[in-house]
């Protein structure tokens, strides 16, 4: 055999093994990442609820599923997250009951439209929950601040859902209003004193 046949045949052989390679590896299944469990038909309608309830209350909330152990039948907990700006309308001091109402409330629409008794247990964001005292508190701090000066107190620039606490913490007071000025990531919340009309740009 010459040289040069040789050669052709060491690059026939290559390109048959290379091409068995591929289908060989074609044909094995592939193995993507575990898919997530999905949702029994109980917390689908406990989800559904709360959805609707969100919209009817025109809340900002947002809810989400905690693993269980995903079991149906009248042992089976379903246990939801919650958490955002209008949570302190569920959880302020004077409305302690409000979030177990709620509960209650869910509870029973699911167990009557599963047609037997739903256990559910509804949670906080801790994390969020934290931050929404913190904003709160703050608030409050700036109120205090705009009635011993009588000047207009701005705050630091917060996103939207943050911005709505400080409103919300301060809407039911009669001796101070807040407007949110600024553009952008310069957005913020001004508490002035109720005395002083602000002249600045209101916020939606």
């Amino acid at each position: 055999m010459t040289k040069n046949n040789a050669w052709r045949g060491r690059r026939r052989r290559h390109h048959v093994g290379r091409e068995a390679a591929r289908k060989a590896a074609l044909s094995k299944p592939r193995r993507g990442p575990a898919p997530t469990p999905s949702l029994t038909r109980t917390e689908r309608v406990v989800l559904d609820l709360l959805h609707q309830l969100r919209q009817l209350l025109r809340l900002d909330l947002s809810f989400r599923v905690l693993p269980t152990s995903r079991k149906e039948g009248p042992d089976a907990q379903v246990r939801v997250l919650v958490w955002g700006p209008d949570m302190e309308l569920l959880t302020a001091s004077e409305h302690t009951n409000r979030l177990e109402a709620l509960r209650l409330l869910v509870q029973l629409m699911a167990s009557h439209r599963l047609g037997r008794r739903v256990n559910l247990l509804i949670t906080e964001d801790v994390e969020q929950t934290r931050r929404a005292e913190e904003l709160r508190h703050l608030a409050e701090d700036a109120a205090r601040t705009a009635l011993e000066t009588g000047r207009p107190v701005p705050l630091p620039p917060m996103p939207a859902h943050e911005r709505r606490v400080i409103h919300v913490t301060l809407h039911h007071r009669a001796d101070v209003e807040t407007k949110s000025q600024g553009k952008g990531p310069e957005r913020h919340v001004v508490v002035y004193p109720r005395r002083q009309r602000p002249s600045a740009e209101e916020a939606a």
